[in-house]
């Protein structure tokens, strides 16, 4: 999944999806997911370091390659909160409320990713 380590990348990826949102650029493989006030919304590669712990610190854990640190976030206001004691991992979503900025959410929910190679 993509880390994002700078604005110029959060850009690029706010663009894809925006594109993605919008044209209906869904395959048979995955369906992006609505959330109320979220608009659609996709995994992102974050997630905190202990994913069973809510308050520990954010990392990029990409598949395949070491984690790396948070030096960069796009937090939508009041995010990371960890509600319920139980959201570790982010994801990007659409609606005016986040406006493809981040929000933490629990890790297992079935959702569509950003990758990149």
């Amino acid at each position: 999944m993509v880390s994002i380590k700078d604005s110029a990348k959060q850009e690029a990826v706010r663009r894809y999806l925006k594109h993605q949102f919008t044209t209906k650029q869904e395959s048979a493989v995955c369906v992006y997911s609505e959330w109320v006030g979220g608009g659609k919304i996709s995994w992102l590669g974050g997630q905190t370091r202990n994913p069973n712990v809510c308050g520990t610190p954010y990392f990029w854990k990409p598949v395949g390659t070491a984690e790396t640190s948070f030096d960069y976030t796009d937090w939508a206001p009041g995010c990371p909160h960890c509600h319920g004691r139980q959201q570790n991992c982010a994801l990007i979503a659409s609606g005016p409320e986040y406006n493809y900025r981040w929000e933490d959410i629990e890790c297992d929910f079935l959702l569509c990713s950003v990758c990149e190679y």
